[in-house]
């Protein structure tokens, strides 16, 4: 575990001291001949610094990192589990209430066919009611037939009992009457009752579909994370093989450690490791360097040629099987450049071993020239003296096991020659001299008189027998180093031929491209020759060919198309251009056409009615029933019928007073008639001679495009008296104006009905009204307009896709309201006030939720829906802000004088509907989505902020709730602020690198690690010159840091002292971001002054190890 040692500069006797290391204490020394233990010191200090151990901690981490992903991914099975068990609960609760449903439709069949029999006897009795009826009058008319016969008894007599029997039939009949009625009440209900558990069944299918579509989503998360633990496994095998790999290259590299100590001294050692590793590391760079060229190559031709690559077979292949092929041959070309890295290294390691050989045969001749010099009158011209060097140049470590054992045993032969070698020495006054030295005595008497010069002929032999034991393997070295290089050059041959590869496809895209550019010019200069041709007629059209000619000769070249501009290049612009070269030359007023009556609808109807799609299609509904809705503004209509047709047709009928059916002066054509075929032509455009004060229509467009769009149109009218009929095809009409008188009874009927079909060569894309679209938009109506019966039938092929529903709403906007937040809880009772002034009618209902965060505000101008908003809208906002704010000042709920609520704070939870009416509304186009007239905001502004005012004040406790929900919304709009700003604090820190002015050490492993904290960057210079750089690191601070104690974690995260200490140690932020095991240095040293600062700054340091949890690691 870590530990931290505050330290003063001064090294007092109170304050413990700093452990120097002998580098450190005696500087750069020249260093003394050192014993075996120094030596193992030594070894065991480079030890520290090892990349093996480096690599394997690093592999270890990454296990860690695994099994944390493992775990996470357990866990998220778990979850998925869990929640598959929901769903499958959820599935029998679904299939439950489907059963319990299916036995209420057999109970209520069960009650139809009962009711069935019922009816059927109350006929069965109601004929033999009538029959005995028929037969009691058959009985009357024979009595009155009878009566002249004298003997026959009185007729009251007769008929006072068949009277009485009359009246029992007859009450009996009643009481049928009535039963029957009462079954057919019943009845209606049982049908409602099955429509609606329809509805309900219907419900719970697409619950079951939903429930399906979760299960199949459920099981392909299932398979992912199946897929996900297959590459864990693979990856903690491939990790496996590292960690064994890793393992052998550590014994390998025991193994060279002790042969070296064997036959040389540590500092060749030392050498030879930190050349090998800064070759290693040159070529790991070199390797990464090229990697990423050829990732950039490949991902430049993956992007040129994504949409026009073609196989061996030149037939255009797709994307991702393009991309595919090239990850297989990148795989290649990575699995070779492993293959060649491996077979570099070891080239290197084994020629670094050999040049220990040869430094061991220099010496070894060396000697044996030293001794043979003294001795070559001794030496036997059959002895051989060969001592030349096998040459190598490259390559080994595969062989590192058997090379050392071989130095080991060179090493104990060598030994025990010594040994021989110093007993004869010693035991040569004993032995013979002939037997050893058979030159004679001339010989003996030299070595006696200069025996240490003395190498005995045994010990020679030795030797030489071992010289050649060397160059036998030196031999074999040389053979294996041969074969890995012949390896190395087929491996390289293999990567240029995929890079030559590589390179002709791109070529060739290339050459693709730059025609298909210049094909591209040509056209571009083409279409530009023929419009100047067009713009000058008379120019001479003899040399055309030329001219073309030259042009795509010199022309195209000079064009710059963009790389992928073919790409985007559509046959539109080749159409263009042959468009151009078939129309005329002379643009004249005879090529200006004029569209009269309806054809400029039919020819442009999204100017009218904004699309062609569904959303035009039912805006044909809208104007006919916003019509209708004007006449019930008007207090002309009290109810309004929307017929769905099973034949794709729309009806919809108001008992308002009817179009006008007299002759119009203007266009001598029925008042229906110009309506309906005459553009601009209604009672809306205001002023005396208006029909209507407030009116959704304004431009007198609606119903005209209606009959222009529409492939038939019937009109119905009833008005003094008649009914008119009138039908039209595509905007003309079939025939004039019929007309009919009503019958006495129906005299008074009044009202339109407009019946039409969509014309299938408009709206290609679909004519199938939606029922909801069109009942949501009903439902706005009648809430808008207070009193108004608006019904809306579907009629259908099947009778059980039939629909009908009727809405009506006496409290207007109130019900709204009340309507959008039934499902919320409200702060306070609805709010509401309406206003008339200068012509221009306002009604505001709104309530505040208490569980509600977004506002909804709805805007109505003339019953129009402003989805843009407008005026109104504005002046609605800006009302409620600036009261708000001035009653919250004025009551000193909101205390501080430099807050101010925004209208995002006051408006959270609020549920809004204002509908204004004014004579003139300015529309923006005729779908009439945003009101533009400024006299509106002004009205609306002042009215809200006087009733808001007089009625607040009147109920503070209503005022406190408001504003402390929009308080609430305010502070949280303020903490998720200094949230956001603290997470890019922490964010910066998580990408960071290590602080500038860190000097860190070279040293890997946390535990031999320390760093010493100090005082301003003078004192971190000292501290850099007398440092052990190898495992001590330096940061030096600017000053004092940050009391932690008092500020939050946004200031500490802020302050770049902390930053530089936070990057420095490596744990991350604090939270789940930190990292015990990211820790850099397990030795944290204080290093400042010995005064009261430099204590103050310890414990400002201590404080923040304290709080930024570095506690639960350090201590």
């Amino acid at each position: 575990m870590a530990t931290i040692q505050s330290t003063n500069a001064s090294l007092s006797d109170s304050s413990p001291s700093l452990k120097k290391s002998p580098s450190f204490r005696y500087g750069r020394k020249k260093s003394i001949s050192r014993t075996a233990t120094e030596i193992d010191d030594i070894i065991n200090q480079l030890h520290g610094s090892d990349p093996v151990r480096f690599e394997l901690n690093r592999l270890e981490n990454q296990l860690r990192d695994k099994d944390r992903e493992l775990g996470d991914a357990y866990t998220e099975i778990k979850a998925l589990k869990y929640q598959e068990h929901l769903k499958e609960k959820a599935v029998e609760e679904l299939n439950d209430e489907l059963s319990k449903l299916d036995e209420k439709l057999k109970k209520t069949e069960s009650l139809l066919e009962s009711k069935n029999l019922e009816i059927k006897k109350i006929s069965d009795d109601k004929k033999q009611a009538l029959s005995a009826q028929f037969a009691a009058e058959a009985t009357l008319r024979r009595v009155h037939a009878a009566q002249k016969d004298d003997e026959m008894p009185p007729i009251e007599a007769i008929i006072a009992p068949l009277e009485a029997e009359l009246k029992l039939a007859r009450m009996e009949l009643s009481k049928l009457h009535d039963d029957n009625k009462a079954l057919d009440r019943v009845s209606k209900s049982k049908e409602i009752a099955l429509l609606e558990a329809e509805r309900t069944v219907n419900i719970a299918m697409a619950k079951a579909s939903m429930v399906d579509d979760l299960q199949n989503k459920n099981q392909e998360l299932m398979k992912q994370v199946d897929i996900c633990q297959e590459e864990n496994r693979i990856l903690d095998k491939m990790n496996r093989q590292k960690v064994s790999e890793v393992e052998r290259l550590t014994q390998t590299v025991r193994e060279l450690e002790e042969a070296i100590l064997a036959g040389g001294t540590a500092a060749n050692i030392v050498r030879d490791y930190e050349r090998r590793m800064q070759e290693i590391n040159e070529e790991k760079k070199i390797l990464d360097r090229e990697l990423a060229r050829a990732k950039i190559s490949a991902n430049r031709v993956a992007v040129v040629i994504a949409n026009d690559w073609k196989d061996a077979d030149n037939k255009v292949m797709p994307v991702k099987q393009w991309l595919e092929e090239r990850r297989v041959l990148q795989g290649e070309m990575q699995h070779l450049k492993e293959k060649l890295t491996v077979a570099e290294r070891t080239a290197k390691a084994e020629a670094q071993l050999k040049e220990k050989y040869h430094l061991r045969f220099k010496v070894l001749e060396e000697r044996l020239k030293s001794s043979s010099g003294k001795n070559v009158s001794c030496v036997t011209p059959e002895r051989p003296m060969s001592n030349g060097r096998s040459q190598r140049q490259s390559l080994g470590g595969v062989d590192n096991l058997s090379r050392s054992s071989s130095s080991r045993f060179s090493s104990r032969n060598l030994s025990r020659n010594r040994s021989i070698s110093s007993k004869v020495y010693d035991c040569s006054k004993l032995v013979d001299s002939d037997k050893l030295f058979p030159c004679g005595d001339d010989h003996a008497n030299k070595s006696k008189s200069n025996p240490e010069d003395f190498v005995s002929g045994m010990l020679y032999d030795m030797l030489q027998k071992e010289v050649l034991n060397l160059q036998k393997a030196c031999h074999q070295k040389d053979q294996n180093l041969k074969e890995k290089d012949t390896t190395i050059e087929m491996l390289s041959r293999n990567v240029e031929t995929l890079n030559r590869a590589m390179e002709v496809e791109n070529k060739k895209t290339r050459r693709e491209i730059s025609i298909m550019e210049k094909e591209i010019a040509v056209m571009r200069v083409d279409k530009g020759r023929e419009s100047r041709m067009v713009r000058r007629p008379s120019a001479p059209r003899s040399n055309l060919g030329a001219r073309t000619l030259f042009t795509n000769r010199v022309l195209a070249p000079s064009v710059l198309v963009p790389p992928r501009s073919f790409m985007s290049t559509s046959s539109s612009s080749v159409t263009e251009v042959r468009k151009g070269k078939e129309g005329p030359e002379n643009y004249g007023s005879e090529n200006i056409q004029i569209l009269e009556g309806l054809d400029a609808v039919r020819k442009r109807p999204g100017m009218y009615i904004g699309s062609t799609g569904f959303r035009g299609l039912h805006h044909l509904v809208y104007e006919i029933l916003d019509n209708a809705v004007d006449e019930a503004q008007a207090g002309f209509a009290s109810k309004v019928d929307i017929v769905l047709l099973a034949d794709g047709s729309v009806c919809i009928t108001d008992n308002g007073r009817g179009i006008p059916i007299d002759l119009h002066p203007g266009s001598k054509k029925s008042g229906v008639e110009t309506v309906l075929t005459v553009l601009h032509a209604g009672g809306k455009f205001g002023g005396a001679s208006s029909g209507y004060k407030v009116s959704g229509g304004l431009h007198g467009v609606g119903l005209s495009v209606v009959n222009a769009l529409s492939e038939t149109l019937e009109v119905t009218v009833w008005r003094d008296g008649k009914e008119c009929h009138q039908s039209y095809t595509r905007g003309k009409p079939h025939e004039p104006l019929t007309s009919m008188d009503l019958p006495h009874n129906l005299k008074d009927r009044t009202g339109t009905c407009i019946k039409f079909w969509p014309d299938s060569e408009i709206f290609t894309s679909g004519m199938e009204f939606d029922y909801d679209t069109i009942a949501a938009r009903v439902r706005e109506r009648a809430f808008l307009v207070p009193g108004l019966t608006i019904t809306m039938r579907k009629e259908d092929e099947d009778p059980e896709k039939n629909r009908n529903d009727e809405y009506c709403f006496a409290g207007g906007l109130v019900e709204y309201v009340k309507w959008l937040n039934a499902d919320k809880q409200p702060l306070h009772d609805i709010l509401s006030f309406r206003k008339e002034a200068d012509e221009i009618s306002i009604d505001v209902a709104f309530q505040w939720c208490s569980d509600a965060y977004s506002d909804t505000m709805l805007g109505y101008a003339n019953s129009i829906r402003t989805v843009d908003g407008g005026t109104h809208i504005e002046g609605l906002k800006a009302s409620l802000t600036r009261t708000l704010n001035n009653l919250g000042k004025k009551s000193k709920l909101i205390k501080e004088k430099d807050i101010s609520l925004s209208g995002e704070h006051v408006r959270e939870g609020l549920t809004c509907v204002i509908s204004v009416k004014l004579p003139n509304p300015e529309f923006e186009g005729q779908t009439k989505t945003r009101l533009g007239n400024p006299e509106v905001r002004r009205m609306v502004d002042q009215s809200l902020q006087e009733f808001l005012t007089e009625y607040l004040e009147l109920n503070p406790d209503v005022l406190d709730l408001i504003l402390s929900k929009s308080l609430n919304a305010l502070k949280a709009a303020q903490a998720a602020k200094r949230a956001r700003e603290l997470e890019r604090q922490k964010g910066v820190l998580r990408v960071s690198s290590l602080p500038g002015k860190l000097a860190d050490c070279s040293a890997t492993d946390p535990e031999k690690a320390e760093i010493f904290i100090v005082e301003g960057d003078s004192a971190g210079g000292s501290a850099k010159q007398g440092r052990d750089k190898n495992f001590q690191a330096i940061l030096p601070l600017k000053g004092k840091i940050l009391n932690v104690e008092r500020k939050d974690e946004a200031a500490m995260y802020k302050n770049e002292e902390i930053q530089s200490l936070i990057r420095a140690l490596g744990l991350g932020v604090k939270g789940e971001d930190f990292k015990k095991d990211g820790l850099r240095y397990h030795k944290i040293i204080i290093l400042t002054d010995a005064d009261v600062d430099g204590a103050h700054i310890r414990t400002l340091l201590l404080t923040f190890f304290y709080r930024y949890q570095v506690s639960e690691i350090i201590f």
